[in-house]
């Protein structure tokens, strides 16, 4: 995530009387806020017209084209997904798989989504590893995933809706609650199904129990933390919903083979490397 990237505008390009065309791909997801002007995307066989107040998502390493028409003031955010908070790399691939989702905004949700994009480029300019900032980069982008799920579930047809909004929706709770104590029976009584027929039909969509599914995103929340923060191990699983000490190490060693603190060392070594590559 600290390799995020912004803000640019651009004039109508032309070669002669032509309007230039971009078509490009990259290694990162893109999260793209129109606030001014008009032109379009495309993508296979997508062809998409956009104005001032669309909000688009596109999937990494997706062949996509851009042309503007009208001076726009863009801004763009480009995020490696696997960087991204459990709950925030979620939303993304529960909203923008193979295609460009794009949504119109009305004018409170664009003052909404263009104060996003400027709280995660205040983030972008502080220590990498401050809290603060990880703090901002993570509400920055939750507002927008959030603000382009909501448009999208509206825009989505009733019948593509009751195909998926049960299961979607159970995700999405964990999703939101997982660094909270979560009681199985609990989740299974607000979709109406048994502890038993809950655990199965879980286990038959992601591979793993409830339980395990909550322990992995625990484990990834802590290490995004271990990684981007300097906050204390012991605050560290707390935060992410370990009430002991014992169990979070436990269940850390035994996805990862390292203890916190060597995972952190070792991920602190990885980036100074990284980084000392990057100025050469």
């Amino acid at each position: 995530m600290e390799r995020i990237t912004s803000f640019d505008s651009r004039d109508v390009l032309r070669h002669g009387d032509e309007i230039m065309y971009h078509t490009h791909a990259h290694p990162t997801a893109e999260i793209t806020l129109l606030l001014e002007g008009k032109g379009f995307y495309t993508a296979g066989s997508q062809k998409i017209d956009v104005y001032k107040g669309d909000l688009l998502l596109i999937p990494p390493r997706l062949k996509h084209g851009f042309a503007c028409t009208l001076a726009w003031d863009v801004k763009s955010l480009h995020l490696f997904t696997e960087k991204l908070p459990s709950y925030c790399h979620f939303l993304f691939s529960r909203i923008c798989e193979n295609m460009i989702v794009h949504v119109s905004l009305c004018k409170d949700e664009l003052v909404r989504a263009n104060s996003a994009i400027r709280q995660v480029e205040k983030a972008c300019k502080l220590s990498s590893n401050s809290s603060l900032a990880v703090d901002l980069k993570r509400n920055g982008i939750e507002t927008l995933l959030l603000l382009a799920l909501s448009k999208f579930k509206s825009q989505m047809s009733v019948q593509e809706e009751e195909k998926t909004v049960t299961f979607e929706d159970v995700l999405q709770k964990i999703h939101q609650t997982f660094t909270q104590s979560i009681k199985i029976k609990e989740l299974a009584d607000q979709f109406y199904l048994s502890e038993s027929m809950f655990r199965k039909k879980f286990k038959e969509r992601t591979g793993v129990t409830p339980k395990q599914y909550i322990i992995q995103l625990r484990i990834n929340e802590a290490k995004h933390l271990l990684e981007h923060t300097d906050r204390p191990v012991e605050f560290i699983l707390s935060e992410v919903g370990f009430s002991s000490s014992s169990r979070f190490h436990e269940a850390f060693l035994k996805r990862t083979c390292m203890t916190p603190l060597e995972w952190r060392n070792s991920n602190i070594k990885i980036n100074k490397e990284n980084s000392r590559r990057k100025q050469k």
